[in-house]
């Protein structure tokens, strides 16, 4: 925000003759916000992946999974993908719960 003062004031940027500065310093904090979001979300996901009997984090880590291996190979599960919450959300049949085909 400063900065766009900063660019309006110097007149490098115009205002609006009727509302002034205040609509293009809104538009920046916006765009300031949602970048800033952006920036973070790697670091909360880590933090996630780190936390033990979090169904978060469990999903979070068998997508890290899937998106590793090419497309339409498949990979063998991990032990501790099924023992993590002793009940999984998902529904699978008995022959797809060693292999699964990634998309």
């Amino acid at each position: 925000m400063l900065i766009t003062q900063g660019l309006i004031s110097k007149g490098i940027l115009s205002s609006h003759p009727k509302y002034g500065s205040i609509p293009k310093l809104i538009l920046a904090c916006i765009m300031g916000y949602f970048a800033g979001k952006l920036s973070y979300v790697k670091t909360c996901q880590e933090k996630f992946k780190k936390l033990e009997n979090s169904p978060l984090g469990e999903a979070l880590r068998s997508g890290q999974a899937r998106r590793s291996s090419p497309p339409g190979h498949y990979y063998q599960k991990s032990k501790y993908d099924s023992s993590v919450s002793g009940q999984s959300s998902f529904v699978t049949s008995p022959a797809a719960d060693n292999i699964e085909m990634l998309p």
